[in-house]
């Protein structure tokens, strides 16, 4: 399995006014990780990354075919510039990667 993934958006859903639950299509691609694992994730063409812990179970992301990762918006619904493109555009596609030791 590669370390990173290249992922499509499958959606964005606000889950509260200062939080947004993003949901990354697995497709047929296996992504094996842990409950409570986090994952480096950044928009595709982005070099900035940030962890972000998986709020998906393995079951779950198997089940869906799909991984989420709950994140944090300022009171403007702005994620910060390393998913900005995420927000507005769909067909943004998101790197996922799993930190260091996991």
């Amino acid at each position: 399995m590669p370390d990173v993934l290249t992922l499509p958006v499958r959606s964005v859903v606000t889950t509260t006014p200062l939080t947004r639950l993003i949901r990354l299509d697995l497709g047929a691609r296996p992504f094996v990780f842990h409950a409570g694992q986090a994952a480096l994730i950044g928009t595709h063409g982005q070099t900035e990354r940030r962890p972000y812990s998986i709020a998906s179970s393995p079951e779950d992301a198997v089940r869906h075919r799909r991984i989420e990762f709950l994140v944090k918006v300022d009171a403007h619904g702005a994620i910060g510039p390393h998913l900005a493109a995420v927000t507005k555009d769909l067909t943004s596609k998101v790197h996922a990667g799993k930190m260091a030791g996991a």
